[in-house]
């Protein structure tokens, strides 16, 4: 969580760089990180099928459109709301495991998703109150969102 957050600190801090630029070097500093766990690890290997390849290229392609949304997101909003919406990973991995894999996540995973959903909400809900005009009636009775 210390790199995640620094990341998206730094990410913010950024905002003023083209976006191509810091996807990147996130992109090359993966994958000299990954290089080198690799061989401290002794598992560097090639993809050995076509299958594999295929499966090889899709996450590089979502790890890079994803990595390029993010830095793009953290041009316009703050990096408080960002990292909070990040966490909607954890649904999508839930949901994905159970489509793909057959897994069924336990009452606690359903649970703590549920947290998380109601977090992004609260915090959509709040910057919607912040946007209204000082004297709208809605603004007035979810006021203590806002303090």
């Amino acid at each position: 969580m210390v790199f995640a957050t620094t990341t998206f600190v730094l990410l913010r801090y950024l905002r003023k760089l083209h976006y191509s630029m810091i996807t990147l070097f996130f992109g090359l500093w993966g994958t000299g990180e990954t290089l080198v766990l690799a061989l401290i690890v002794g598992r560097l290997e090639l993809p050995r099928c076509s299958e594999d390849w295929g499966i090889a290229v899709g996450l590089a392609v979502a790890t890079f459109i994803g990595q390029t949304c993010m830095t793009l997101a953290f041009k316009f909003e703050q990096a408080g709301t960002i990292s909070l919406c990040r966490t909607t990973d954890v649904i999508f991995a839930f949901l994905w495991q159970f489509l793909f894999l057959g897994v069924v996540p336990d009452r606690y995973s359903v649970i703590g998703a549920a947290i998380v959903v109601f977090g992004i909400l609260l915090i959509g809900v709040r910057k919607r109150v912040g946007e209204l005009p000082e004297g709208d009636s809605t603004r007035k009775r979810l006021g203590w969102m806002l303090k």
